[in-house]
């Protein structure tokens, strides 16, 4: 039974979560409340062994957390679960695309869409960074963390510096500097 609720809950991840891998955060978070397949920590283990590892980061999210939740068998039917919408949108939609694209009502949608993921990454930021600074705010350990998460930012945004490149660089400064 674990099969057919792990294959229903990537399905229904893949057909809602606009916006790139990182829009299936939320529904990897509500798989904890709803299944308890993996705990919060095992979530942060998720995002960061999908940015490190090749590929699709959704995929690579599906893949493990499937894994977490039953052995290879289950990061099989979870990265199934996950693709099948995507493949059946773009079997039945590819050829209107051109077409429908540019209405105004289409874009109203696609913006929207944007604007509501966005939300619940940042919510999803929050729920992991606030536990990290809550125990000791004040800390040696937060501080490093935090520094970290500042320089990726202003590498990212005011250096344009490749993303591949910043997680390379923030794994090393976390076995570095013990973070």
């Amino acid at each position: 039974m674990i099969y057919f609720h792990l294959y229903i809950s990537f399905f229904m991840a893949g057909a809602f979560a606009f916006g790139g891998g990182f829009a299936i955060i939320p529904f990897l978070n509500d798989m904890i409340n709803t299944h308890h397949w993996f705990t919060q920590e095992d979530l942060s283990a998720i995002i960061a062994l999908s940015e490190l590892t090749p590929g699709a980061i959704g995929v690579n999210m599906a893949t493990y957390a499937g894994f977490l939740a039953s052995g290879v068998d289950g990061a099989i039917i979870a990265t199934l679960g996950l693709i099948t919408p995507a493949i059946i949108m773009i079997c039945l939609l590819g050829h209107v695309w051109k077409k429908i694209k540019n209405y105004p009502s289409v874009t109203s949608v696609f913006n929207a869409v944007k604007a509501s993921v966005v939300g619940l990454l940042f919510s999803i930021f929050l729920s992991m960074f606030l536990p990290i600074i809550s125990t000791e705010i004040i800390s040696w350990h937060n501080l490093k963390i935090i520094i970290i998460f500042l320089l990726s930012f202003i590498f990212a945004r005011i250096k344009k510096i490749p993303v591949f490149v910043l997680i390379i660089l923030g794994a090393g400064l976390g076995v570095l500097f013990g973070a």
